[in-house]
């Protein structure tokens, strides 16, 4: 057998490979075994056919087969001396296929470019000082007493802001009754329940009815509603209202070691600033890496940025909890097209894979090593008491998984690395009721 490869682009190589009339024939005996099972011939049993009539009997009608198992065969023979290395096995197409004569087979496959990183020390960026607002501390504040709040019943009174309600509820379109329930859970603080319905239970007194009219769009999700004008009755049973605790020292102890309550400020100050500062960090060395990635030209093998499309079209389906559901109708439910939404996952794609292997690169270059002992803490730690001992065991011993957080730590070390070279200036400030606004943190 002899082999040959031809550089056919920056990321694919052309192979060719010829063999010998012997090596032909061994593939087809190969390919008769595995058909001996389902041959039968008078006075024989099933699988027990004799080989050299098995062979007399389906001559070259195992040449499939016989391909198969000829191109398995060279390729554990000459994949370890594939230069480049391929990504993934070659596709190979026959091109003669004689017992007499050989055979000859060429394939495609694609390879990691050599990767050239732009200077990767020294990189400039901006960092701002974190800001952390009154107003953020007091809204985290106002949401643990919220946490900590005795629910009450409302004997009396109007509805508000932020109660419970039960409802005797009924919504008709003329004489038609669409729905009806006579005990119909309500908090008011939710105004993503039925149009129009928070706006009028709230200032409605209890044991009280009350009435409105409400055109309900042609797009509400419930089409039995949609393009309808609706009647809805309603009847305030009862209510409950959240009874704050005070915000003093004795709510601050409540809450865990704290002894006053500008102990329990200082705490989320100091979390919240850990956090925005987190954040600020992966922004800022985004940036970095993105100038390193546009400065670092070269060809991403398609194999790849295909892999990692499929990877992210999966859990975005994971997501919304379908796992079939085709990327058009996923699109209509981001609000637009298939095409715009394959773009843009792609070209996230196709980014993700390049500044992977920038880093890899970079990894390999600077001999930045992953101990085995990291790579069980960051297992246990993401378990996070939520998994057996037992079965902690065999998640520590997963093969995959380890290759996976071995890799997760590696390229967390060289972003480290590309962090702590970089030079700074100073930026404007970071106002972290911002970033709450963002989406960014959440409180």
């Amino acid at each position: 057998m002899e082999f040959k490869t031809k550089k056919k682009s920056e990321t694919v190589m052309e192979i060719t490979v010829n063999n010998t009339a012997e090596e032909v024939e061994r593939s087809f005996q190969k390919a008769y075994e595995k058909a001996r099972g389902t041959v039968k011939l008078p006075g024989f049993r099933k699988g027990k056919v004799p080989l050299d009539m098995v062979a007399r009997h389906l001559g070259d009608s195992v040449a499939g087969d016989a391909a198969n198992f000829l191109i398995q065969d060279s390729m554990q023979e000459i994949f370890q001396e594939l230069e480049p290395v391929p990504i993934k096995a070659p596709q190979f197409e026959i091109e003669t296929l004689s017992r007499e004569k050989g055979a000859a087979f060429k394939g495609e496959y694609e390879y990691i470019p050599e990767i050239k990183p732009a200077k990767y020390r020294k990189l400039k960026g901006e960092k701002g000082e974190v800001k952390i607002e009154d107003a953020v501390i007091q809204k985290k504040i106002d949401l643990l007493r919220k946490e900590h709040a005795v629910m009450k019943s409302r004997e009396e009174g109007k509805i508000e802001e932020d109660d419970y309600a039960r409802l005797n509820l009924s919504v008709k379109s003329g004489e038609e009754v669409l729905f009806e329930n006579d005990d119909f859970p309500f908090y008011t603080n939710r105004d993503d329940v039925f149009p129009g319905l928070k706006e009028n239970v709230i200032g409605t007194e209890v044991g009280k009815e009350g009435s409105y009219e409400q055109l309900i769009a042609d797009d509400f999700p419930d089409q039995k509603f949609a393009g309808k004008n609706v009647t809805v009755n309603f009847t305030v049973k009862e209510a409950s209202y959240r009874e704050l605790p005070e915000l003093n020292d004795e709510f601050a102890k409540d809450l865990g070691e704290f002894e006053t309550l500008d102990d329990l400020k200082k705490d989320i100050e100091k979390n919240i600033r850990e956090a925005a500062e987190d954040t600020v960090r992966s922004r800022v060395l985004q940036t970095l890496v993105d100038e390193l990635t546009e400065k670092t030209r070269f060809d991403v093998p398609e194999s790849l940025v295909d892999s990692e499309f499929d990877r992210r079209l999966e859990n975005l389906r994971r997501r919304i909890g379908q796992q079939d559901m085709p990327l058009e109708q996923i699109a209509q439910l981001a609000g637009e097209s298939k095409d715009s939404l394959e773009k843009r996952m792609r070209d996230d794609s196709e980014k993700h894979v390049r500044e992977s292997l920038i880093l890899s690169e970079i990894a390999e270059k600077e001999e930045i090593s992953v101990d085995e002992s990291e790579v069980d803490e960051l297992i246990k730690e993401r378990a996070g008491g939520r998994v057996p001992e037992d079965q902690l065991d065999m998640l520590v011993q997963n093969s995959n998984l380890r290759d996976d957080i071995r890799f997760e730590v590696r390229m967390r070390k060289t972003l480290d690395l590309i962090w702590d070279n970089a030079e700074f200036k100073k930026g404007s400030p970071v106002s972290a009721e911002k970033l709450f606004e963002e989406g960014a943190l959440q409180y």
